[in-house]
């Protein structure tokens, strides 16, 4: 029985240091494990914004702040849909709130909605936002709807406002590049392109490619993105000359691409938004004009001018038939002394069209 016990007990240890080996005979590989350890990342400042935000919201789930910080948050991590949603919310809330104005104008022109966009900036505007803040944006929404001398006159403001805007100022070289500028497009990026500015060099390709220089565009593509990038952009590049205004403003600045079957083809809606921004009309006064004499009309019947009495044609008027005039009788004189009077003869009238013969 001892003997068992001894036995047994013998091999306890001699199993337990077997097992034991691969642990105890590499410290290195103990190491490895240790370093190897899953650690859970930590959210990125936008997400962790977000989920701040929507804390929030869950709280006071109808107040107007709460619902723009929300709006921004998703902007931030590129949930434009849920931005739409947030600052559509706000806007229900107070529509003329600047803040809300201008998320929705951001939102709407990162999504491509060029025409709602500018209506948005314009009620920013109006609200009381600072120029300085929109204008680069605003500008851009022009060139969207193909507005390239009213958008190059916003960036250059903006250029004036602040000179180190280099947004504003890629975004110029682009509006020239579709304008078919190819000397001003040059020479607004050539500051940045001797700043090694990577994306510069982005917005010359793009450019470069508008102007039909395709090849080139590739070249700058493949030097500056990873491979993997650059084999799915260069084959877009060689579409760009084919696509309208508003589509290469799009494509360059926000990465918008048509679907194949619209290349070449605009959304009928940014002709109209287009001629309105030409005449200006949204912001032009309309109606009489309001001072001390005068007074807002209380209807709108009184701004409606009176319908003119119509016009009936002329109606031919028949002339009147000439009266024949009766011929005198000679009286007759006693003796042969004298003649008798000559008689007078009856006034000729006019030939009559009715009685006109044809001379065939």
């Amino acid at each position: 029985m001892q003997m068992m016990n001894a036995g047994f007990l013998g091999f306890v240890p001699l199993t337990l240091a077997a097992v034991a080996v691969p642990f105890v005979a590499s410290p290195a590989a103990a190491q490895d494990v240790i370093a190897r350890e899953v650690v859970q990342p930590l959210p990125s400042p936008e997400v962790q914004r977000l989920n701040r935000a929507l804390v929030a919201l869950s709280k006071a789930p109808r107040d107007r702040d709460t619902l723009v910080e929300a709006g921004a948050a998703a902007m931030g991590v590129d949930d434009l849909d849920a931005a739409i949603g947030f600052f559509g919310r706000a806007a229900e809330l107070d529509p003329n709130h600047p803040r809300v104005a201008q998320g929705l104008a951001g939102v709407y022109l990162r999504s491509g909605r060029a025409g709602e966009a500018l209506v948005q900036f314009e009620r920013a505007l109006a609200a009381g936002v600072p120029v300085r803040e929109v204008l680069t944006d605003q500008a851009l929404t022009l060139d969207l709807v193909g507005e390239q001398a009213a958008a190059q006159a916003a960036y250059t403001r903006a250029l004036e406002l602040d000179p180190a805007n280099d947004e504003a100022r890629r975004r110029l070289a682009i509006s020239h590049a579709i304008a078919g500028n190819r000397v001003q497009f040059e020479e607004a990026l050539r500051p940045l392109i001797g700043n090694r500015d990577m994306a510069a060099q982005r917005a010359r390709a793009f450019g470069l490619a508008i102007l039909g220089d395709s090849d080139r565009a590739a070249a700058i593509v493949e030097q500056i993105m990873p491979r993997d990038m650059a084999t799915r952009l260069v084959p877009y590049l060689g579409y760009m000359p084919r696509l309208t205004k508003p589509q290469q403003a799009a494509a360059a600045n926000l990465g918008i691409f048509p679907r194949a079957a619209d290349i070449g083809r605009d959304d009928p809606r940014l002709a109209r938004f287009a001629a309105e921004e030409r005449a200006d009309s949204r912001l032009a006064p309309a109606g009489p004009p309001l001072d001390a004499r005068t007074r807002p009309p209380s209807t709108l019947a009184e701004l409606v001018p009176p319908a003119p009495a119509p016009v009936k044609p002329p109606v031919a008027v028949p002339a009147p038939a000439p009266t024949p005039t009766p011929t005198p009788t000679p009286t007759p004189t006693s003796g042969g002394g004298g003649s008798a009077p000559a008689p007078i003869a009856p006034p000729v009238s006019p030939p009559s069209i009715d009685n006109a013969t044809s001379t065939e």
